[in-house]
This record gives C-alpha cells, structure tokens and sequence, in this order.
C-alpha cells in the first residue's frame, strides 16, 4: 500500500536534508531494497538509506548501506 502523504514528505525532507551533508560519492536512495549479509535470501525495502557503493547497472538491491532510515508509524513500530 503506498504510505500516507505525512510519511511521504518526512522522507523527502530528510532526503533532501542528508544529501546536502553527503560528499558526491554517496547518494541517497528512497524505497530501496536491502539485503542484510547475516540473510542471504532476505530483502527488506527501507524508507531511506545512504551508499556509497558504486551503482550496477540493473542493481535492486544495496548490500553495503552506511545509514538506513525508516519513518515508524503507530502500525509499525512494533515490527
């Protein structure tokens, strides 16, 4: 289900926020999926993280993330 507007535009701002402090190495991607390297086979898709890997072409997924941000509201916070 796509998130409220309030969580969209929280993550917006803080992306625009973060990328501004960012050297031009690392970016900044939203909605992106991650794959923890304790599990192999499992991808979590976060609200916000930062790389500074270098992008594959074709790449879905970040292995080496330095920051990950997820906005928890009242329905998922417990998770």
């Amino acid at each position: 289900a796509p998130p409220m507007r309030a969580h969209a535009t929280l993550v917006m701002n803080l992306a625009v926020a973060i990328r501004g402090v960012l050297s031009d190495a690392c970016e900044v991607l939203t909605e992106v999926g991650v794959i923890p390297t304790a599990r192999e086979h499992t991808c979590y898709e976060v609200d916000l993280l930062v790389t500074c890997e270098p992008a594959e072409p074709r790449q879905r997924a970040i292995r080496s993330p330095v920051l990950l941000v997820e906005v928890l509201s009242p329905s998922t916070q417990s998770i």
